[in-house]
């Protein structure tokens, strides 16, 4: 079988209040939003599984919103991504890779400490996922 004809687990996806620890834009503020997509075994990206909306001009997003997301049996990890949303390009504000271990032996319900390139915290996400 394919890794593409893999079975597929399905999780709800929760994503709750957050901090952007830096303002990213020039009114002090940010307009930050978070997407999520699955790291394949060969390090590649799967296409997003889950995307927020965008909140407008703050520092302390209160999202409150959750999905489902189909999740294939082989994938180990979730790439977890916060943003700054813009006009031209959105910025990058931190990342953090959740283990599907974790998720698949319960429920995971953690704030979430998101990280840049050179590791330095830049914000935080109350993240819960637990199985369908």
């Amino acid at each position: 079988m394919g890794k593409e004809n893999q079975p597929k687990q399905e999780f709800k996806f929760g994503l709750y209040q957050g901090i952007v620890y830096e303002a990213q834009d020039l009114n002090g503020k940010a307009d930050p939003f978070v997407q999520v997509r699955a790291i394949k075994t060969d390090g590649t990206y799967s296409k997003v599984l889950f995307k927020s909306t965008v909140k407008k001009a703050t520092l302390n997003p209160a999202w409150n919103e959750y999905d489902k997301i189909k999740v294939k049996d082989y994938v180990n990890d979730l790439l977890v991504e916060l943003y700054d949303e813009d006009l031209v390009k959105n910025d990058f504000i931190g990342r953090q890779i959740i283990s599907m271990g974790r998720v698949r032996s319960g429920i995971f319900d953690e704030v979430v400490k998101f990280e840049d390139d050179k590791n330095n915290v830049k914000g935080t996400v109350r993240i819960k996922i637990e199985r369908n």
